[in-house]
């Protein structure tokens, strides 16, 4: 076998798993409904401190969301998110070792919109 085949074979390879990870769902993408709740498969979100977390509607990307924090937030960017307000939160609660102070569940609330009716889902700060 000669060299070119192996470059192409590789070319191949590098080509296929670029576009498995362009194509891949993001892990820190939360749905939700349109009644305003959370998945049930994303209503116990874990993330770590520096993940990045999103929101979106299940049913499309351009319709209303929204989500606010009912106590301490783990988000640098604050405690409310929305369609219309930034949709991701960049996790800033330091969670080293278990027992530190951020390792915990911060919960919030998800809604279609600012004065719909809110849910409550969480998000849980692992080491």
């Amino acid at each position: 076998m000669s060299k070119p085949y192996y470059g192409a074979l590789a070319f191949a390879a590098w080509i296929f798993s670029v576009s498995t990870l362009a194509f891949a769902q993001d892990p820190h993408q939360l749905h939700i409904d349109d009644t305003g709740k959370v998945l049930p498969q994303h209503q116990q979100h874990h993330a770590k401190k520096g993940d990045k977390i999103s929101w979106t509607r299940d049913s499309g990307a351009n319709k209303s969301w929204y989500v606010k924090f009912t106590g301490v937030s783990p988000c640098a960017e604050g405690k409310q998110f929305g369609s219309e307000r930034g949709g991701s939160c960049t996790v800033k609660a330091v969670c080293n070792k278990a027992g530190d102070p951020g390792c915990k569940s911060y919960h919030y609330q998800s809604a279609t919109a600012r004065k719909a009716p809110v849910n409550d889902p969480e998000i849980i700060i692992d080491p």
